[in-house]
């Protein structure tokens, strides 16, 4: 496994989309228009200023509006079911601080109505 530079970003792409290549200068433009599933969507956390965004399509198929919920880590450990909080946070450890290959997961992500939807997720740490 080939490691690069250190990364900034971690991404979590919801249903499989096919987005390959970012490395750097994330812009939710650039993002948006690939996720046209019902269920799909992204979740993009930068670790240097704890910021998150979240896609319109990610809110939508948890059943909610977009920016109904605040993106942030409370949030994110809240809609995500414990133990894959759990899958997530030990992945990232083991990842450190560089960029590598990604890690296809099944996350249950609690909907609008408090039942949880399982979804393949893309887990990446990228950029700088």
């Amino acid at each position: 496994m080939e490691l690069k530079a250190k990364a900034r970003y971690l991404l979590i792409e919801v249903n499989q989309p096919k987005l390959f290549g970012i490395n750097s200068g994330i812009e939710l433009t650039q993002l948006e228009p690939r996720y046209s599933n019902e269920y799909s969507g992204f979740i993009i956390i930068d670790r240097n200023n704890n910021t998150q965004i979240w896609s319109p399509h990610f809110f939508k198929s948890l059943g909610f509006l977009p920016n109904e919920i605040s993106p942030s880590y409370e949030s994110l450990e809240k809609i995500i079911h414990p133990s894959d909080f759990e899958i997530i946070k030990n992945i990232t450890q083991e990842m450190g601080n560089l960029i590598s290959k990604a890690f296809m997961i099944k996350i249950r992500y609690k909907t609008k109505f408090n039942t949880y939807r399982v979804l393949k997720s893309r887990v990446k740490l990228i950029g700088q």
